[in-house]
């Protein structure tokens, strides 16, 4: 995050891309108590802070409303401050 408030949106991104890294921060401001991003249940999580979200244009497609829940996951990260696992998002192996 940076100093401001809001989101800052660029690079290759279609409406429905915009709309859901718009609604994943929307839900994280509204529920940042409860997600432990904020000891403090009357802060905005972007007072004085805020986000530019910078996809650039390459060959693998980011249109859809799955890519809404990859941005939520790196807004929670960035705003905990904590990593998120090489695990998350890899398939199980499923035995025969």
């Amino acid at each position: 995050s940076m100093p401001g408030s809001g989101i800052q949106l660029t690079g290759k991104l279609g409406d429905v891309i915009k709309e859901s890294a718009q609604i994943a921060l929307a839900f994280l401001r509204a529920h940042a108590f409860e997600l432990g991003l904020t000891d403090d249940k009357d802060k905005d999580l972007l007072e004085k802070r805020a986000i530019h979200l910078h996809m650039p244009e390459g060959s693998i497609g980011k249109e859809g409303p799955s890519a809404g829940i990859a941005i939520m996951t790196a807004f929670v990260s960035l705003f905990s401050k904590q990593g998120i696992s090489s695990e998350l998002g890899t398939p199980t192996k499923r035995s025969s």
